[in-house]
Parts: C-alpha cells; structure tokens; sequence
C-alpha cells in the first residue's frame, strides 16, 4: 500500500509538471503565431505603401531647350508624392556607333511645382539624342518628343526689337548731342542731367571729313 500511494504521489507531480509544461509551450506557440503574423502585416503594409507611392510619382519633362551647351528642361511633380530624381541615362543617337552614359543626380521635387532643371550634361550641337531620368523609387521618365536634335537656333538668345531699338536710341543721342541738343525730361536732379549728357557726348559718331 505504501508503495503504491508513493507511485500515486509521483505521478501527480510529473503529471503537474507536464501539464505546466503543455500551457507553457501552448502559450509559447500562440505569442510566436501573434509576433510572426504582425510582423507580416508590417512587411506588407510596408510594401503596399511603397507601391502605393511608387504608382503616385508622376512626373512631366517639358521644355527641353536646344541649341545650348548643356542639357536643360523643366520638371512637373503633378503626383501625390515627393520625388527624388538620381538618374540621368542619355543616349547619343549621332555617334558612331551608338552610347549611352548615367550620370548620377539628386533633386527633390515637391508634389504640384515645376522647376528648372540644368543638369551640367554636356551636349554636342546638331547632335541628335535621347534621354530619360530616374527615380529613387525605380520609375523612369522621358520627355514626350523622343529623340531631340540640339540644333542651333538663330537668334534664340538675343532680342533684335530692343537691340535696334538701343541702336536706334543710341544714334539719336548722338545726333542731338553733336547738334549740343540732348532731351532732358522734366524731374530728373541736376547731376542726372549732367551723367545723361556726358553719356550723348561718349556717343557722338565721328565721320571723316572728305580732304578738297
């Protein structure tokens, strides 16, 4: 009898022991269950918002100028998200045979503006090429002209109105200020007046005097 009350007392507590055991290891099972599913959730809510802003980066390239030393044209942010721009590839459609060179970038261009971008790329003239840029979230952009020719434009860069105007202005100045007669509008102080016609005497046309 005695030993059989023995055995009955140990097999009580193994049976306490392994019963504290199974919840342990229940419980053990559920906390790992509950960290690896939110640490899912995170992963993936994580991912969709990486997508969800990858497909809101919008960006349009226009007015890419020509005839100039370097590459040059504006950018429109009209996505919901800021975009960081770090890629330039560009292909040069002249060459012999054909290359194409990245140059590494990075401007920030906040969602709804529009900025001026110059890019420091050298460019040949009259060279025909093509570029497109990059994004650090892995979309690419190209301008909607496709391949553009840097072809010199004459008189891109000056404005003839105000230049034959200024030519005009000038030989009139010069004119009244050898005939000692200079416009001198009403209002204007004294030491302007005398700056203005020093300026008609600096711009008196001289002309030879044929010898008889």
């Amino acid at each position: 009898m005695r030993l059989l009350r023995r055995k009955r007392g140990v097999s009580g507590i193994i049976s306490g022991l392994f019963l504290v055991a199974s919840c342990m290891l229940l419980f053990g099972a559920f906390y790992w269950q509950y960290v690896a599913q939110d640490h899912y959730n995170q992963v993936m809510l994580a991912r969709l918002n990486r997508e969800w802003e990858r497909l809101n980066e919008r960006l349009l390239i226009s007015e890419v100028q020509t005839g100039t030393a370097t590459l040059r044209f504006n950018i429109t942010n009209y996505g919901a998200v800021s975009a960081n721009v770090t890629d330039l590839y560009l292909t040069n459609r002249s060459a012999t045979p054909v290359w194409q060179w990245r140059y590494s970038l990075s401007v920030w261009i906040n969602p709804g503006t529009k900025i001026y971008l110059n890019t420091n790329v050298s460019i040949a003239p009259s060279a025909s090429y093509q570029f497109k840029i990059a994004t650090q979230r892995g979309n690419t952009f190209a301008p909607t002209e496709g391949t553009i020719i840097n072809q010199l434009q004459p008189g891109s860069g000056q404005n003839f109105r105000l230049l034959s105007g200024s030519l005009e202005n000038r030989f009139s100045m010069s004119r009244q200020a050898k005939l000692g007669r200079v416009p001198i509008p009403h209002g204007i102080s004294r030491s302007a007046r005398v700056a203005k016609w020093s300026f008609g005497l600096m711009l008196q046309i001289r002309i030879p005097r044929k010898s008889s």
